[in-house]
């Protein structure tokens, strides 16, 4: 289990690194892909709600350590650990490569829109109306980590996953 923690965070740590050096510069309105809750939803999948909890809460402390957003950041990726939790494939799951992508898709949707939910609450950069605010950030911020998530799971993701 110690190697496991140890991979993981720094796993988490290059995501970290990898979101604020280059996806923030793929800025739309301020809103950018959130590749963090990519790896929510993949911990969810793998080892159920409490382990995507623990990552979402550990990489929105370490996100909002960078940006300043500490406690907004650990709020809405602990949010995202939960509801993507509900999607949790146990490893003798006998589900289809299709089956799989299907609940990883899922998960993602779901997350992304509950972790932009509570960011598009408690972070309004804009100074925008709040409805406007939120949804600029449900529509924009779940667009973009739909389709970085697509991409991850072709690249990558879905190679690990379907792997026996």
């Amino acid at each position: 289990m110690p190697k496991k923690i140890l991979s993981y965070s720094l796993v988490l740590l290059l995501l970290t690194l990898v979101q604020l050096l280059l996806v923030s510069r793929m800025s739309f309105m301020g809103i950018t892909p959130d590749i963090i809750s990519i790896m929510v939803v993949y911990t969810a999948l793998r080892h159920g709600r409490t382990g995507a909890m623990n990552i979402g809460f550990a990489g929105g402390l370490l996100l909002g350590f960078f940006t300043g957003n500490m406690g907004a950041e650990a709020l809405a990726k602990t949010i995202e650990g939960f509801v993507a939790g509900s999607i949790h494939l146990p490893e003798e799951s006998h589900a289809s490569a299709s089956q799989k992508q299907r609940y990883f898709y899922k998960g993602l949707l779901i997350a992304s829109i509950a972790g932009n939910t509570v960011t598009g609450m408690l972070l309004n950069a804009h100074l925008l109306p709040v409805p406007l605010n939120l949804f600029l950030t449900l529509v924009i911020g779940t667009a973009m980590t739909m389709l970085t998530g697509v991409i991850a799971y072709q690249l990558l993701l879905g190679k690990i996953l379907t792997r026996k």
